[in-house]
């Protein structure tokens, strides 16, 4: 806050140059920038990509407004450079994350409050014979300084207050923590016998787990916004998930939150209809069957000939079984981060897989070889003696084409020789949409989204490839009140878009 005169020498330039409105206005607007800087400073310090494109042109405003405010030259300066130094050093900021998050954190706050009430204080020292009356809240002219600092003080204060509000009203009203090591341990036997391998994710310890009195069943959800979300199907018992269910419903009633299922089969959607929720598909799931799968036979041909060039040029499989060794999971670490540079540099979570060692050390590991370095990796879960499925999948960047041909069809023959039905191959988001004119309204956005949003995400890619293996698809859905479907599909997609914190649960 500027709680200073304008030097007389700059003033009568100023009044030649500027009119009155455009003074005041960019006053106004400077605070404003200010204030922005200060709650940005800490997605800066993070390197989040977001914080650095929004703080370039608020720098550049905030330097053109101190010019036309007073012609100060030296903030003007300030903040020029700050926007130079952003646009040069883009590289250096590689995180993806929301920088609401950080926008009015604790400390950020009591920041932002000591240099409005210190800005309070010094205007009232220099001010001290100056009468403070609401009337010079509208007296503007070129040397109503004092009357310009009121103003500037009722403006940040209004613009604080709102930003409190505004994350008051936003603060999740869900909460879920994450299950301890002991109660993933109870729940162990249940995610072992389970058919399916979504189960698995209970043991990567960022969810929390719901389970029955007896222990014959077992849900698991998290948090975020203003919905609480259960990861897939309840685990076990089938009437004891159903009375888990409305156990999952009324404690979202209690934190006034929305129930959400995510990644929903279509065996338990008259469960959730009952619960008063409705449902919209999200995609479909890849499963193969293996007790025909053979490589021979020409509508394989193209797997085939891709195995094929991958021996060719060197590469075996190997399955390690656990306990996994830390000097493997080492090498495992380098070949991970150097996949996450390559694919947006950080881990997600919730329903997909990362890299955790105290996991993955129980896992067996599919390895994939060039001579002796590693090239690919995945972690096998198995459902029960029905299903087996990858949780992560990590390759280098110079790894041969076709590696994921060669990895996945080796993967696939693997399970068929342990008498495995099934090998899962994941969901394809947005796939299977009905292209029809009188198709339901998410169906047309599902589509366009899968089509148009190739730049961003490979959706008809994923289908395609998964084709190849000549998969059944099964559907997978997203239950939630009526009212709130697209908020809880927002709210699910931020929970795995979330940066999960270091995992120790094995």
């Amino acid at each position: 806050i500027a709680v200073g005169r304008i030097p007389t020498d700059r003033l009568g330039l100023l009044k030649s140059v500027v009119p009155l409105i455009v003074v005041e206005t960019s006053h106004l607007i400077s605070l404003a920038t200010g204030l922005a800087l200060m709650v940005l400073s800490l997605g800066l310090f993070r390197r989040l990509q977001t914080a650095r494109l929004a703080a370039m042109p608020i720098a550049l405003i905030a330097a053109s407004t101190a010019l036309l405010r007073g012609l100060d030259f030296a903030p003007a300066c300030v903040a020029l450079a700050l926007a130079t130094a952003l646009f040069v050093s883009g590289r250096l900021f590689t995180r993806r994350g929301a920088i609401e998050r950080d926008a009015l954190a604790p400390w950020l706050a009591t920041g932002v409050l000591a240099v409005f009430v210190g800005s309070i204080a010094l205007g009232a020292w220099i001010y001290e014979r100056a009468p403070f009356e609401t009337r010079l809240l509208t007296h503007f002219g070129y040397h109503a300084d004092h009357a310009r600092f009121m103003r500037s003080i009722a403006f940040l204060g209004a613009l604080i207050f709102a930003g409190g509000i505004w994350r008051l009203a936003r603060l999740p009203h869900a909460e879920a923590r994450p299950a301890p090591r002991e109660a993933l341990e109870v729940i162990r036997p249940l995610v072992e016998a389970s058919p399916d391998t979504t189960a698995r994710l209970a043991l990567t310890g960022d969810k929390a787990i719901l389970a029955a009195e007896d222990g014959s069943a077992f849900l698991m959800y998290g948090a975020e916004g203003a919905s609480l979300i259960m990861l897939g199907d309840p685990v076990g018992d089938r009437e004891a998930g159903k009375a888990l269910l409305w156990k999952f419903r009324e404690l979202a009633d209690r934190q006034d939150a929305r129930p959400v299922a995510y990644h929903a089969s279509g065996e338990r959607i008259t469960d959730y209809l009952d619960l008063g929720l409705s449902a919209i598909k999200l995609g479909e799931e890849a499963r193969v069957p293996l007790a025909d799968f053979e490589l021979a036979g020409g509508a394989r041909r193209n797997l085939r000939q891709s195995h094929a060039r991958g021996q060719r040029e060197g590469l075996t499989f190997e399955v390690v079984q656990p306990p996994i060794a830390d000097d493997l999971l080492a090498r495992l670490r380098k070949v991970s981060d150097a996949w996450l540079l390559d694919h947006g540099g950080r881990e997600k979570g919730f329903s997909l897989g990362r890299f955790n060692p105290a996991v993955l050390r129980h896992d067996p590991i599919a390895l994939v070889r060039r001579g002796d370095e590693i090239v690919a990796f995945a972690n096998i879960w198995t459902g029960g003696e029905v299903e087996a499925s990858i949780d992560l999948m990590r390759h280098v960047g110079d790894a041969p084409r076709g590696v994921m041909d060669f990895l996945f069809v080796e993967l696939i023959l693997w399970a068929k020789a342990r008498g495995f039905a099934w090998f899962n191959l994941g969901m394809a988001p947005l796939s299977g949409l009905v292209d029809h004119r009188l198709a339901p309204f998410w169906h047309k956005v599902g589509r366009q989204i899968a089509r148009r949003g190739g730049a961003y995400y490979g959706f008809e890619g994923l289908r395609a490839f998964k084709s190849k293996f000549d998969p059944v698809w099964t559907p997978r859905y997203l239950a939630a009140p009526p009212s709130g479907l697209a908020p809880a599909l927002i709210d699910a997609t931020r929970l795995i878009g979330r940066e999960p914190p270091a995992l120790t649960n094995p």
